[in-house]
């Protein structure tokens, strides 16, 4: 594909959108050039402090002592230079008092452009910190579902007729770690202590030992395992569970999951749908001349797998990667709208939405924030319909 001709075709036809992206990866990594409650750069007493992705200021530094004395007031110290963002607010201040302001309204204490809500948060900075959430949570789930779905149908399909030949120990080793795994889980659940961090630390760890008990224990291959088999099994299983009441159950169980471990649930389901598609294309790709003499010359299956099948399968799936991500998006402001996700301290789309319950004349506190949904979902819908035109011409 020629990814600049594809480029400028969708620049033309999508401007809009396209200006959008580049807004969001903006939003995303420097967001605080936009608000925040202290300067993204400052120079004190000689030194340099770049604060553009962190919030505190260097342990030991004269910075950290200057806050110290005046009890953490940016505004009150005496800066050489600083750079301000755009709006110096904190969007995680509260202000009691001034509560459900409707949009324009303008205090002594703060300017409120699009109004505030519960606690007295700005629903303007509060919408674009949401907007940062919602797209980390999108594309963090959508990474974990390809990393582990792409070579769950890439193998699966690739030894579809063939099969893999392994010994009894090995199999014998697979479903004993397996087993293992899911007692740990369990125990982790029931002890309140599993987060994104850890179950990602767990998965790598689950990953290296399979690879090493097939390593150690397939010197005598005895054993003929089609793994398409089980891969369609377990698609087919997955697709019949409802995501969003196992995700509610599961969030009962989790005591306050963050940003990662949402992103891991979603990507963990997501992953099946990703091999399931990866499986269609890999499947169709295998058969084309061009693998056949790569096979006659004798390249190994891994070589051909990692070096022709992934980059087309993967190439095929940027569309759904597109619209998966929309759907991420949506997902977690209906569970946020149900009072479930993100704890009650962070900010997200559909807390704000959630918390206008509690005063339905806020309209403000429903439309700005669904606006924003609407806008991401739209823009990644957009993308995802007009790559999928463009593979099908």
């Amino acid at each position: 594909m020629n990814w600049k001709r594809t480029y400028m075709q969708f620049w033309h036809r999508h401007p809009w959108v396209t200006c959008s992206f580049y807004l969001f990866i903006f939003i995303a990594f420097f967001l605080s050039f936009i608000i925040g409650p202290h300067p993204f750069y400052c120079k004190f007493k000689g030194d340099s402090y770049f604060l553009i992705w962190s919030k505190e200021a260097p342990n030991g530094s004269n910075l950290q002592q200057a806050l110290l004395e005046h009890q953490f007031k940016w505004e009150e110290i005496d800066f050489d230079l600083a750079c301000w963002p755009i709006f110096h607010i904190d969007p995680y201040k509260t202000h009691q008092e001034l509560s459900w302001l409707p949009p324009g309204t303008f205090t002594t204490e703060a300017k409120f452009i699009l109004g505030s809500y519960e606690l007295g948060r700005d629903v303007l900075t509060s919408c674009l910190v949401g907007l940062q959430q919602a797209l980390f949570l999108s594309f963090l789930s959508m990474c974990i579902a390809l990393i582990l779905g792409l070579p769950l149908g890439l193998v699966g399909a690739y030894y579809q007729k063939t099969g893999i030949r392994l010994s009894i120990w090995s199999v014998v080793g697979f479903l004993l770690i397996l087993g293992i795994s899911w007692y740990l889980i369990l125990l982790l659940i029931s002890f309140k202590i599993l987060n994104g961090f850890i179950a990602i630390l767990f998965i790598l760890l689950l990953m290296a030992l399979i690879c090493f008990s097939f390593n150690l224990w397939n010197r005598k291959p005895g054993l003929i395992i089609y793994p398409d088999f089980y891969v369609v099994k377990s698609i087919e299983f997955i697709k019949s569970l409802p995501l969003l009441m196992i995700m509610l159950i599961l969030l009962q169980w989790i005591d306050k999951p963050n940003l990662l471990f949402l992103s891991l649930f979603i990507g963990l389901f997501y992953a099946f749908s990703i091999a399931k598609y990866t499986r269609y294309i890999v499947r169709s790709e295998k058969e084309m001349t061009y693998i056949s003499v790569c096979k006659s010359l004798g390249y190994s299956d891994l070589r051909i797998m990692l070096k022709h099948l992934l980059p087309a399968a993967f190439q095929t799936l940027l569309p759904y990667i597109a619209l998966g991500m929309g759907s991420v998006v949506l997902l977690e402001a209906s569970i946020s709208f149900l009072g479930l996700g993100l704890p009650v301290e962070s900010i997200s789309l559909g807390q704000m939405m959630h918390s206008a319950r509690s005063y339905p004349s806020a309209w403000w506190v429903v439309v700005f924030p669904g606006a924003c949904v609407f806008w991401i979902v739209y823009c990644f819908q957009t993308l995802g319909t007009g790559y999928t035109s463009k593979f099908n011409e």
